[in-house]
């Protein structure tokens, strides 16, 4: 049997249950499988998402879905500006731009960046060229970095300290 991947669509590393037949994406725990009368069902370790495109367009069911977030989560970064849907009567529209921006959200937030910092960042977008946007990522990760190598360091320091205290405390009930 042989998967055949729709067109448009890579594999990115998130758990996934795929029908092999028709390469359909439902949440699953990897390392067990189905197999019933007609179909072989398979844990495996991927993730199907569309790649953005100028002409893509999503609902926020399917940017949800694709990113792996709450349709809460979508409409609080809606709220802050950071994604600009146009609208169809009540219905949302996102373009690829806002896909963009929802993952460059989710990967700020992962490292530790604030939501000002991600909206710099997004303001910054530029499809046809994003050298300056990239050039400003840089800065911001070596500024996260200097950070956390600080607060390693920070760390350590209580660590030596939390020993110091233990050994006088151990010390002390000895004497008793």
């Amino acid at each position: 049997m042989t998967l055949r991947w729709p067109a448009g669509l890579h594999r990115t590393d998130r758990r996934r249950r795929i029908h092999p037949a028709r390469g359909q994406a439902v949440r699953a725990q990897p390392g067990a499988g189905i197999l019933t009368r007609n179909h072989l069902y398979v844990y495996v370790n991927v993730n199907l998402i569309e790649t953005p495109t100028v002409s893509n367009t999503y609902s926020i069911s399917d940017l949800s879905r694709l990113l792996d977030v709450t349709p809460r989560t979508i409409r609080f970064y809606e709220e802050q500006g950071m994604v600009a849907p146009t609208r169809r009567g009540q219905e949302r529209i996102y373009a690829g731009r806002d896909m963009v921006a929802m993952k460059l959200i989710l990967r700020g937030k992962r490292i530790g960046f604030s939501l000002a910092e991600c909206k710099e960042l997004i303001d910054m977008y530029d499809p046809t060229g994003n050298k300056k946007q990239l050039d400003r990522f840089l800065e911001k990760i070596t500024q996260r970095r200097e950070q956390l190598q600080q607060q390693m360091l920070d760390i350590e320091q209580m660590q030596v300290e939390l020993d110091t205290a233990e050994e006088r405390c151990r010390t002390a009930l000895e004497a008793f």
